[in-house]
């Protein structure tokens, strides 16, 4: 399971001008022979004949959306066939699960999927030192955290029909088959991501058109500006596990210098060894501008936990101040892998599988009711009622290495807007353009 947590939401708003010149100028750039963005996006996947629904998503879920929805949104339900419904994300297309007639789209019916806040894991290409031209190898990107998009949280996808049949979930049977073994608790990762300070990035660094190296928004923030050794500690919300097992846990903490001066940063994790003392895990040493990545490992039953928070301290030692240069680093995240069981927060859980097997997944801490599990990887969908202890059983002796999203009927989503796409003619060359200008 894959939890995040955050606080004020990294350039939102405040930079929302800034953001519209960065996507336009992105936008443009890649008519030239010298692209900016990912080299494995294929536009062809957009019919400009069909019509298209855009489904504004900001969190991770399941999202449904009614027929009734969608004739809001200007769209004649009779002229959708609900067998040919697709629905694209990032220009592929994804498993939907349509409830209702095939018959015919009826303002009753829904489609359900899952819905990903944007983020930026698919863009490295804006952080590159140099423009990478096609076949070129990419030099290292300077993200810190994919956690959060450079330009904005907001994902769309993309409705349509006709034509071929859509990929859909197929409804497998909730009862585990014979010999299914229990799990009640996965593998999971917990990555905790909270913006309090903004940092414009380093002084020295103006080689990038986009995005000046350890911009952004960091959590944490250690300014020196004499020999002394200052400390934090942090909970990383790490949610319920079973008691003390015998597992390798790792803890990881991003580190962003904000200086040019010499660091020094301890990472401690509390362990139940010496009543709970914060044991020293890990120290890295450097000068100047690059990125660290501080990492303990150690056995599950060593984590000190408190209502399923792991502690950490992070240490900043100035002891070397030269007088001159202040030493200022900011934490940018805490990362924590160990196991734990399935349990829903807020009638939600998502989890990784537990690889190829006959399995029962034993999910608890859900309201009494009916329970939607969705696993993309294989495009299966199980239907099932929490009792009232809030638990539920389910078998799968298919799966692989997907990863399931839970949730109760009442923790469904639904899109913040619902948009049928008005297509442009820009690329018509009868307009006769030779570019657009827009203003914020």
């Amino acid at each position: 399971m894959l939890t995040r947590s955050f606080g004020l939401r990294k350039y939102k708003d405040t930079f929302a001008a800034r953001n519209l010149w960065l996507a336009c100028a992105l936008a443009f750039s890649i008519v030239g022979t010298s692209v900016a963005q990912s080299p494995d996006f294929d536009p062809s996947w957009y019919d400009a004949s069909l019509t298209y629904v855009k489904l504004e998503v900001l969190e991770d879920g399941i999202y449904e959306v009614s027929g009734s929805e969608l004739s809001s949104a200007g769209v004649n339900l009779a002229t959708i066939d609900p067998v040919t419904l697709k629905l694209f994300e990032n220009g592929e297309e994804i498993p939907i699960a349509f409830i209702g007639d095939d018959a015919s789209m009826d303002a009753t019916d829904r489609i359900q999927f899952i819905g990903k806040r944007n983020t930026g894991a698919d863009e490295d290409w804006a952080y590159y030192e140099t423009t990478i031209s096609e076949g070129q190898a990419p030099n290292d990107p300077l993200q810190s955290s994919q956690e959060f998009s450079l330009f904005t949280d907001t994902a769309y996808y993309w409705l349509t029909w006709t034509g071929q049949p859509g990929l859909r979930y197929s409804d497998e049977p909730i009862t585990p088959e014979p010999g299914a073994n229990d799990i009640s608790f996965v593998l999971q990762t917990h990555h905790t991501e909270l913006n309090f300070s903004r940092y414009d990035g380093d002084s020295d660094d103006n080689g990038h058109p986009y995005y000046t190296h350890g911009e952004g928004d960091y959590w944490r923030t250690f300014l020196q500006n004499s020999i002394r050794r200052d400390s934090v500690i942090m909970g990383v919300r790490s949610g319920p596990h079973p008691g003390l097992i015998w597992s390798d846990a790792v803890v990881e903490v991003r580190i962003v210098p904000g200086s040019a001066a010499h660091h020094n940063v301890i990472l401690k994790v509390r362990q139940w060894a010496n009543e709970g003392a914060y044991v020293p895990m890990d120290e890295v040493d450097w000068v100047g501008y690059e990125f660290q990545t501080l990492t303990a490992s150690l056995t599950q039953d060593q984590i000190y936990t408190y209502q399923g928070t792991v502690y950490v301290e992070i240490v900043s030692d100035n002891q070397f101040y030269d007088g001159v240069t202040p030493n200022r680093v900011y934490t940018d995240w805490v990362r924590v892998t160990l196991r734990g069981n399935l349990e829903a927060t807020d009638d939600v859980l998502t989890f990784p599988s537990n690889g190829g097997g006959n399995y029962a997944y034993q999910l608890s801490n859900f309201s009494q009711g009916t329970i939607t599990v969705l696993e993309p990887t294989s495009g299966q969908r199980f239907i099932g009622t929490a009792d009232a202890a809030g638990d539920l059983t389910f078998g799968d002796a298919n799966n692989g290495n997907g990863l399931y999203w839970a949730a109760h009927s009442s923790a469904i989503q639904s899109p913040e807007a619902i948009t049928l796409d008005q297509n442009s003619d820009w690329a018509n060359t009868a307009n006769t353009a030779d570019y657009v200008i827009i203003t914020a």
